[in-house]
């Protein structure tokens, strides 16, 4: 048990090095960020609200498409709580950690004040919370479908599912307390 427990260690270690290595190259897109986190799916259950969650399942299907079959909504995965008798489906989309949590003015390149201490948020982190919420939107509708409650497993419920949107670093702003407020008052 204790070698086990050793060699768990050492190989959670040896992600978070690699997770730290990768975390500001410019080069690692969202593929290579829903790699690592697939290969290391112990990460989604650290730090969210104590509530181990496990992948149920990768690039799923949201719905969202019209009879040409254009339309089709795409998440990067679907999780599940891990409890004893009830499990809820929760959705999590990956952007890269190099995106920016702030609006940047086009000409300095300055993050965008707005007035009162409060700052503007980027727009991937804007599109990427509304893409989420669109994707939770679609996973409730869909859920309803009978294939799709049959393929989740019944001890598995989709009530409103939470969405979890992994994007940028906070070192983008650790420096600046009404800018880390700003992020922080809009992530609650």
């Amino acid at each position: 048990t204790k070698l086990s427990h050793s060699r768990i260690h050492n190989n959670r270690l040896k992600a978070l090095n690699k997770f730290e290595e990768s975390i500001n190259d410019e080069s690692k897109n969202e593929s290579y960020w829903q790699e690592f986190f697939t290969d290391n799916d112990w990460i989604f259950g650290y730090g969210l609200n104590y509530q181990f969650l496990t992948i149920k399942s990768d690039q799923p299907s949201y719905g969202g498409e019209d009879y040409t079959g254009k339309g089709k909504q795409r998440g990067d995965y679907i999780t599940k709580t891990n409890s004893a008798s009830l499990k809820f489906t929760v959705l999590v989309e990956i952007k890269k950690p190099t995106s920016k949590l702030l609006a940047k003015n086009t000409h300095s390149g300055e993050d965008i004040r707005y007035r009162n201490g409060a700052w503007l948020l980027g727009r991937e982190i804007l599109g990427g919370v509304s893409q989420l919420q669109i994707n939770c939107k679609s996973w409730q509708e869909e859920a309803e479908n009978i294939k799709n409650r049959e393929l989740m497993q019944k001890s598995i419920y989709t009530v409103m599912p939470k969405g979890i949107l992994l994007i940028g670093n906070t070192k983008e702003f650790c420096d600046n307390h009404e800018k880390l407020t700003s992020f922080e008052l809009f992530r609650k």
